[in-house]
């Protein structure tokens, strides 16, 4: 949903990570994407020519459930904590996040912060018919 908040396209070039249809503590699992970042407001690093992709690796290790409040409310969610690599060419950056993940309703809150400091919060605000 945010790479198409941002415009950012997924390509062919790989398959997008598969989370597990169930969850449960331990699980660990990994996967690479591929997007088109031609059409999202951003800016290609110093010296990248053409348009090349946006690659990112990610390893996502879940942990224990747990009650997350957040605007729209309290949910028993799964904490799923990630490493990640995103690169445009040979330009790229690592960082982490945790996103807190609950059944029947997707994701309720994450938290990413990248190798040079920017953190990224995104928050449920609004669920059901309310």
């Amino acid at each position: 949903i945010l790479e198409r908040v941002i415009d950012l396209r997924l390509t062919r070039a790989t398959p997008r990570w598969r989370w597990p249809a169930i969850l449960r503590a331990g699980i660990t699992f990994r996967g690479t994407s591929t997007l088109d970042p031609t059409h999202a407001d951003a800016r290609m690093p110093e010296g990248v020519e053409g348009d090349p992709p946006l690659t990112i690796t990610r390893t996502h290790v879940v942990a224990e459930r747990e009650a997350i409040e957040v605007v729209a409310g309290t949910f028993d969610a799964w904490r799923v904590a990630y490493e990640e690599r995103q690169a445009i060419g040979t330009h790229g950056e690592t960082g982490t996040g945790t996103m807190w993940v609950a059944e029947d309703i997707g994701l309720v809150k994450a938290v990413a912060e990248n190798s040079r400091g920017v953190t990224q919060t995104i928050e449920l605000i609004r669920f059901g018919d309310e």
